[in-house]
């Protein structure tokens, strides 16, 4: 700090101009080391995304003596007022570098230090985390330099005294200047000095961000001063950290001394490219173009759809048949599938899945692969086919239909024929295997290397599929009651033929298109994501059932992909009974009432999966009248709820849009497939819907553009506007194809929806606002 008397006279003037710019929020922050028994957190300015801070050189002055390999030790240089001498810079062995201020004989004593020769730098951010003298008369500061400073014509370019901190002052004040140009005639400087309460008592951080553009300086994490002034220098400087004696802080001749500047440590980091960030950058890109296949799509929007468990359990009261039942005591004289149906649609249901085969192995339809079916039985004498009647009657009733097959097979592992794990060989085998007296008039084939108990079950697929279809989904339960020698399944074969004759249908369970919740009692999670790391290729299926709280957060994601895993859009579907327990039992079995159904709706309809609810028909073939009843009601709500959507002829804008065809009207234009969406990485944005009047409103539901864009709003806020002023009515995590909020009663005429966080970009497909009525 070569200051010629003119500076000195000019200080006033310095100190005079005051600047002050708003601070940034800290968004950053690195762990420092313990100071005088003091934990802190080191502030990092906020930069741009895919970029980090990397630590280029520091000094934590921890070692037993002031490490040469970096600083110079300045001494036997006279100053103003004082001298500087190397005995006065030194470490205190508390990881603090001591510059002490003494008085020696008839003189004053200081330490300073520099980097001369052995670090210089530009650009970047600088740090030092200092504590200052107590008594008058210092000048303690931490600064850059070269000797370029003195050239002059080129203004600070070639060189810039930055002045990062100056305490010439006892009181709780700061400067910070800076010098080009030299320090004759053509000198020239700006600066700016800021009264910090606290700032003389302490430990406090002091930094620099240099820029090519600009500087901007920081204490304790605020800034103080942003400035291009003098041209920003553009040359590699060396760090100074000096004690001085100066008048204008007070007479040192009044202190008591020796008094000590300490600073704790100085940092230098550079910005550089973060490939972890462009990693994870790329991470969240492949996961935001993960969509849906047009039949996941189709099964989305089923949303509420029915399971319906029949069988020999019906009639002895198991939950899990043993396989040795006997066939004729299946008698439901009075089964009627019509009122099935129309229950169902009395409830809003759009598809019903029949458990055409449980683990017991008794089939409810005319299979030619066994005995052990309804064709045994005193039903209809035989002759009785429960599927075909349901078919029929959700042809009728506008019900799309799914097939449940067990893979476990407790017939065919208790029968002394049985070919359940038998041991067979795997040899080709054609699909289906023909029976004279019933041939197929689908007359497609397939040849695989299959077992015995294999060819059994595709058989019995191809059956299903090509004598009752269209069927749009297949269930495939992952239980086994028992084991007899093993029995692997050729889940390939299986799904290849389910995608030839049935490519409509998604596949759930062990296959590729929808996964179990996790649980079989209506459980819900918070974020409910549809892209799923999965730890195989989707066609070899040997990942285990996905039953954790966080399955694809994006850790989740980087780690499974660290580990050589794939990316699958892998939908939720929650299911649950109406009954305790999956098959009927007798009358006094409890039923879930109206208000629990609806909250698990709520929670899985209006959080991203589909709702299958299990009702299981009494012995007589019918839904008792207790769950009917349910499902009247819970249909009568649902209707009654969302008949009107309060958001119709509203208007909408964003803060950001990406442009045309993507404009924030589009989410209130009930097409699911346009949407508003900002820009690739604006990641929080917000959308203001302007209602047509005040609106009276507990529900709102809104979804995404997953069709081309995936599944990516990670979290966000809705706000109404009430009284003349914003306030939050609800909030969550995921949304995907739909998401329902349950609020009070709001009255306003203005909504927002503020989206905290997404993956990429967010996208709004359709906003609505809709009035339930009490419970």
């Amino acid at each position: 700090m070569k200051l010629q008397s003119f500076y000195l006279k000019k200080l006033v003037v310095l100190c005079a101009v005051f600047w002050i710019f708003t601070s940034l929020s800290p968004s950053v922050y690195v762990r420092a080391k313990t100071g005088d028994a003091e934990k802190v957190e080191e502030y990092m300015p906020p930069i741009p995304e895919g970029k980090k801070w990397k630590l280029a050189w520091s000094d934590e002055f921890n070692g037993a003596k002031v490490d040469e390999s970096k600083w110079e030790i300045l001494g036997d240089w006279k100053r103003r007022d004082g001298f500087w001498i190397k005995e006065d810079s030194y470490l205190d062995g508390k990881g603090n570098l001591v510059l002490r201020t003494k008085k020696d004989g008839s003189r004053y004593t200081c330490g300073a230090v520099r980097t001369k020769g052995k670090f210089e730098h530009k650009f970047g951010y600088w740090v030092a985390r200092c504590k200052f003298p107590k008594q008058q008369g210092h000048w303690p500061a931490f600064w850059l330099h070269i000797d370029s400073v003195n050239k002059v014509g080129n203004r600070g370019r070639d060189g810039t005294e930055i002045d990062i901190m100056e305490k010439p002052w006892r009181e709780d004040k700061i400067t910070q200047n800076l010098h080009w140009d030299g320090y004759g005639k053509e000198h020239k400087h700006a600066g700016q000095s800021s009264t910090i309460p606290g700032i003389s008592e302490g430990f406090h951080t002091f930094g620099l961000h240099w820029t090519p553009d600009e500087y901007v300086f920081y204490v304790d994490g605020e800034i103080t001063w942003r400035t291009g002034a003098g041209g920003v220098s553009q040359v590699p400087q060396y760090i100074k950290l000096t004690e001085e004696i100066g008048k204008w802080g007070g007479d040192i001749t009044k202190a008591m001394l020796p008094d000590y500047f300490l600073t704790d440590y100085v940092r230098v980091y550079d910005m550089v490219d973060d490939d972890e960030a462009d990693a994870m950058r790329d991470i969240i890109r492949r996961a935001a173009n993960v969509r849906p296949s047009p039949r996941q799509l189709s099964w989305q929007e089923l949303e509420f759809i029915a399971f319906i468990h029949f069988g020999v359990n019906t009639f002895t009261g198991r939950e899990w048949g043993t396989g040795k039942e006997d066939p004729k005591i299946f008698n439901p004289e009075k089964l009627d599938t019509d009122q099935w149906c129309r229950m169902m649609k009395a409830a809003g249901m759009t598809q019903a899945i029949l458990t055409a085969k449980h683990h017991d192995g008794f089939c409810l339809w005319q299979t030619r692969y066994t005995k052990h079916s309804v064709a045994s039985s005193r039903w209809r004498g035989g002759r009785g086919d429960v599927l075909r009647d349901l078919v029929d009657s959700c042809r009728k009733y506008g019900i799309k239909v799914g097939v449940y097959l067990s893979p476990a097979d407790l017939y065919q592992i208790e029968s002394s024929e049985g070919l359940y794990g038998n041991l067979s060989k795997y040899s080709e085998r054609i699909i289906p295997r023909p029976v004279p007296a019933r041939p197929f008039r689908d007359r497609r084939t397939f040849k695989y290397v299959v077992d015995d108990y294999n060819e059994y079950f595709l058989n019995q697929l191809f059956e299903l599929l090509t004598e009752y279809g269209p069927i749009h989904e297949v269930w495939f339960d992952g239980a086994h009651p028992k084991r007899k020698g093993g029995q692997k399944y050729t889940y390939a074969q299986w799904y290849e033929m389910i995608r030839e004759l049935a490519p409509q249908a998604v596949i759930f369970g062990k296959g590729p298109d929808v996964r179990w919740c996790g649980n079989e009692g209506g459980r819900t999670r918070a974020a409910e994501w549809s892209v799923i790391p999965i730890s195989a290729p989707v066609d070899e299926f040997t990942w285990p059932d996905m039953t954790a709280q966080d399955l694809a957060s994006l850790p989740k994601l980087k780690d499974s992909l660290i580990r050589g895993g794939y990316l699958h859009w892998y939908p939720a579907e929650t299911n649950t009974s109406i009954r305790h327990g999956w098959f009927w039992r007798d009358g006094k079995q409890h039923v879930k009432t109206t208000e629990q159904i609806l909250d698990i709706w709520y929670r899985s309809v209006g959080g991203n999966t589909v709702f299958l609810l299990n009702i299981p028909p009494n012995r007589d073939g019918l839904f008792p009248e207790r769950d009917s009843k349910v499902l009247r009601e819970i249909g009568q709500i649902l209707r009654e709820t969302f008949r009107t959507n309060l958001a119709e002829g509203a208007t909408a804008t964003a803060s950001v849009s990406r442009g045309s065809g993507f404009e924030a009207a589009n989410a209130l234009d009930s097409d699911t497939t346009t949407c508003w969406m900002p820009p690739d990485w604006i990641t929080r944005a917000e959308l203001v819907i302007t209602l047509n009047g005040e609106k009276t409103f507990n529900r709102v539901m809104f979804q995404e553009q997953i069709r081309d864009f995936g599944q990516r709003i990670a979290g966000f806020v809705v706000d109404a506007y009430e009284d003349g002023q914003w306030r939050q009515i609800t909030e969550g995590q995921t949304v995907g194809y739909k998401k329902i909020c349950r609020t009070p009663e709001v009255k306003a005429d203005k909504v927002r929806v503020r989206i905290l966080d997404s993956r990429v970009c967010p996208t709004i497909s359709n906003f609505a606002l809709y009035y339930a009525p009490a419970e």
